[in-house]
């Protein structure tokens, strides 16, 4: 803005310095007084140059000091992720999107489960087996933590029913699912054939 005033004043000067020599050279000339028109003309253009531009480049210095007091709008892409949450207001901090590291991971869905193969244990068939993972119940190991009446009434709320041979082998589900567990299915097979040989199933 220094320079662009300078030059403003730079070029009033010569048109005021032109002006004082037409009319000098008219007045020794002894002119017409109708021909001081020009460096009377050349006097009012200085001095528009140096004033009637005076609002417009204050208006634009103050615009141009607001463009430097305002952020650049591809800073806040740079800014770390704890200066913007400091800067943005509550609500619309509250809708800023997390962090990836605060995303807490997804819950594994029963579907996504590992699933052990529980219609090896006796007494456990599709129908039963499929009631159980629903249930959450997926693995050996989380069969052999159940007890006959925590089993017995989850398969009652699935409306399955225990008769027979499922009925008398329920119990046993817990104990045949820790041999599993443990990946000893000889001895799973074992304990299955000498609990029908006590009870005399076939």
């Amino acid at each position: 803005m220094a320079t662009d005033r300078s030059g403003r004043v730079l070029v009033a000067s010569l048109l005021f310095l032109l002006a004082v020599l037409l009319a000098t050279n008219y007045m020794a000339n002894g002119a017409e007084f109708l021909t001081y028109a020009l460096p009377l003309a050349l006097v009012f253009l200085g001095l528009a140059i140096l004033f009637l531009k005076v609002p417009k480049r204050r208006a634009a210095a103050e615009a141009s000091n607001q463009d430097e007091a305002a952020p650049a709008p591809y800073v806040r892409e740079y800014l770390p992720a704890a200066v913007e949450a400091e800067a943005a207001p509550a609500a619309v901090a509250a809708e800023l999107p997390a962090a990836a590291a605060d995303i807490p991971a997804a819950a594994e869905t029963a579907a996504d489960a590992p699933r052990d193969d529980l219609a090896v244990i006796d007494g456990i068939g599709p129908k039963i087996a499929n009631a159980l993972y629903e249930a959450g119940i997926t693995t050996y190991s989380q069969l052999a933590e159940e007890t006959p009446e925590a089993l017995q009434a989850l398969l009652s709320e699935a409306n399955v029913r225990v008769v027979g041979r499922v009925e008398s082998s329920l119990p046993t589900w817990p104990a045949q699912a820790r041999f599993a567990a443990q990946g000893d299915f000889p001895g799973l097979m074992r304990y299955i054939a000498e609990r029908k040989r006590s009870s005399g199933d076939d």
